[in-house]
């Protein structure tokens, strides 16, 4: 178990910094280009066949998520929901016709783009669970069970 006993410990230094990663990398590259409909996120949900809706939905849960990250008493529910929603953005690339390597053409360029949308999912989601183990003692209630999982699984490995 790593404790988390001052503010300038290693372990807490990581988790601000996984914090900061997580809640840049939401905004960046999730939030906004989803709520204000930049290339290509409105391709993508096109490409998965759900209503544009859902791209604000998404992108409203992301920034919250953001949010949560950084604030101080909310940061391990930041690290569930960021874990949570990277889970359903690997599903949609699983489950829908979007696929693990969409192509994109820019409209404006005409330029193909295929970028690694599953990888940064797939890191994000690493990051939401580590922020998950490095903060389990603050999760409320039911989600420590979640916490805890991850930690003896991290035990294990370690």
């Amino acid at each position: 178990m790593l404790p988390i006993a001052s503010t300038s410990s290693p372990v807490n230094i990581v988790a601000w910094a996984l914090q900061v990663i997580g809640a840049g990398a939401l905004l960046i590259m999730g939030a906004i280009p989803k709520l204000t409909g930049q290339f290509p996120s409105p391709q993508l949900f096109e490409m998965m066949g759900v209503p544009d809706f859902t791209r604000f939905v998404v992108g409203a849960v992301e920034l919250v998520t953001a949010i949560l990250l950084v604030v101080p008493k909310t940061r391990a529910v930041g690290g569930f929901f960021l874990t949570v929603t990277m889970l359903g953005a690997i599903g949609a690339h699983a489950f829908t016709p979007l696929g693990f390597t969409p192509k994109f053409t820019d409209a404006g360029t005409g330029e193909v783009l295929q970028p690694p949308l599953i990888f940064m999912a797939i890191g994000l989601l690493v990051v939401g669970v580590v922020i998950m183990v490095l903060r389990r003692d603050e999760m409320p209630g039911r989600a420590c069970d979640v916490a805890e999982i991850a930690t003896s699984v991290v035990d294990d490995v370690i």
